[in-house]
């Protein structure tokens, strides 16, 4: 006759992702309950329905490997010279990465624009056929830029391959040197549907130098 309390718990399957789905636990009638006859389940007190829970988007790691592909030289006014690939994945389900944030050791004016490119899936850097995925025109204000994303990237457990790239200004100082950082907590995501979070192993990610080279002007003498 003494009172003993019960738990009923769930488990939710790893392996099925449903964010903004809502479950509760109900029992409409006795019949949900069995007992060794000939003891009956009393009928007073159904249904009763257990509050709802919201399932949300468990929270991922993201994995960063960079490497440094800048070339030893570029002219003044080069357009979309490569320097770091990076590549991205996450150790389970998906994370949504919105900006980063880049170190510069040029002089500001010496880079006219950073661009971030997408891999169309040939481990490439074809800056003619990958598509960009910033504004484009993103540039250096005492050696750091913060470059929003125009086109944020999903990443999941496959790995993505994405190149920085960078527009030499024609009047960049000839002879001068530049390269490229990308420090521990540089990559931004989303986390306004869960913590995610980027691994720090492999940060911070640099590019060698690159010395820029004066452009070559023909002289005409008439």
């Amino acid at each position: 006759t003494s009172t003993q309390t019960y738990f009923i718990v769930i488990s939710l399957n790893p392996d099925i992702y449903a964010p903004g789905k809502k479950i509760s636990i109900r029992t409409v009638t006795k019949n949900y309950y069995i007992v060794k006859s000939p003891n009956v389940v009393s009928t007073q007190g159904f249904s009763f329905e257990s509050s709802e829970i919201e399932i949300k988007k468990p929270a991922s790691t993201v994995s960063v490997v960079g490497n440094s592909i800048i070339p030893l030289s570029a002219t003044q006014g080069a357009i979309a010279v490569s320097a770091l690939k990076l590549d991205l994945w996450t150790d389970k389900y998906t994370a949504v990465w919105k900006r980063l944030k880049l170190t510069g050791t040029a002089i500001d004016s010496d880079i006219s624009a950073i661009k971030v490119y997408c891999d169309d899936g040939d481990d490439l850097f074809e800056p003619s056929v990958d598509p960009i995925i910033n504004s484009g025109t993103d540039r250096f204000v005492l050696g750091m830029s913060e470059i929003n994303l125009i086109h944020q990237q999903e990443i999941n457990t496959s790995t993505k391959t994405y190149f920085v790239a960078l527009d030499i200004s024609e009047t960049a100082n000839p002879d001068a040197n530049c390269g490229l950082k990308i420090d521990e907590g540089a990559f931004i995501l989303d986390t306004s549907d869960a913590d995610e979070r980027v691994s720090s192993y492999g940060f911070p990610i640099t590019s060698t130098s690159m010395e820029i080279e004066p452009t070559i002007d023909t002289v005409m003498i008439t």
